[in-house]
């Protein structure tokens, strides 16, 4: 009689204890579900299903040529422009630019960047979501997240 009362209580034992692992598993589960389902809605660069993740952010360029190239890559805000992203950039980078007035309707363009300086050969140009926008002054052209300007030395 003890020994089935005793194994009595070691089956409820194992019933509990299983009990408890099983809610533990589905609790965790239940609870991964939720984590992933608030994160994605709350994240900024989430749009819908994992094939929409957008780019936050607008990427400038510095190719010096002759393979040396610098990244930046930085939130935008409503009325900024090539010239705002490229002095955030210096800043960033800590280096210098120098711009010079272009003649063309109070713009400017760039003579000068981290020391290296326009000469009669080679010349700072800009290109914008890849077109050439020289023509552009800097200032005129804004920029919103997801485009990709390069200043090149060519």
């Amino acid at each position: 009689m003890v020994l089935s009362v005793i194994l009595h209580v070691e089956r409820l034992k194992q019933s509990i204890k299983f009990r408890i692992w099983l809610g533990v598993v589905i609790a965790a589960a239940l609870f991964s579900v939720w984590i992933t389902l608030n994160l994605a809605s709350e994240n900024p660069f989430y749009k819908g299903s994992p094939s929409n993740f957008v780019a936050r952010e607008a990427t400038l360029i510095i190719d010096f040529g002759e393979g040396g190239k610098r990244l930046f890559a930085g939130s935008t805000i409503e009325g900024m422009n090539v010239y705002h992203a490229l002095l955030a950039s210096s800043r960033a980078g800590n280096f210098e630019i120098i711009m010079v007035p272009s003649g063309e309707g109070g713009g400017v363009v760039v003579d000068e960047i981290d020391g290296t300086r326009n000469t009669d050969t080679r010349v700072w140009q800009y290109y914008f979501n890849g077109e050439y926008k020289n023509a552009l002054s800097p200032q005129a052209q804004p920029i919103q997240s997801g485009d990709k300007v390069v200043f090149k030395y060519e």
